[in-house]
């Protein structure tokens, strides 16, 4: 609801998602066009993740124990990096080795029947 304290967090967790990750990935996924710019990325991208990782401790979701469209912007988003545990899309070199809040939440998120439904359809298991 508009005007409330959830939906400005909301809208903060949007703002990172895109300004922070979104972007610090278009380097990686255009490595021949982003030059000498490919190595700066990766570390402040891995730290990004890091802190995500920090922000989901104790938390099912990004704003707690609910679902919101944050969550599915990340679980998006992460599936462009590395890990074990990860169905990685895109394969950039972003690595999520440790990320133990990460991982789980990632877990949750492959278990949503909404979920579940759109990587069948996209065929992207």
């Amino acid at each position: 609801m508009n005007g409330t304290i959830e939906r400005y967090r909301l809208q903060e967790w949007l703002s990172f998602l895109t300004s922070e990750i979104h972007k610090g990935f278009i380097p990686l996924l255009y490595p021949v066009l982003a030059g000498k710019y490919v190595e700066a990325v990766k570390p402040k991208l891995e730290r990004r993740f890091s802190w995500i990782d920090e922000q989901l401790a104790g938390r099912d979701y990004l704003m707690g124990d609910r679902f919101t469209v944050a969550d599915a912007y990340l679980y998006a988003l992460a599936g462009w990096g590395q890990a074990p545990w990860l169905a990685s899309v895109y394969s950039a070199d972003i690595h999520f080795d440790g990320l133990g809040n990460l991982e789980a939440w990632y877990v949750r998120m492959r278990e949503r029947p909404s979920v579940r439904k759109a990587l069948d359809t996209e065929r992207l298991k």
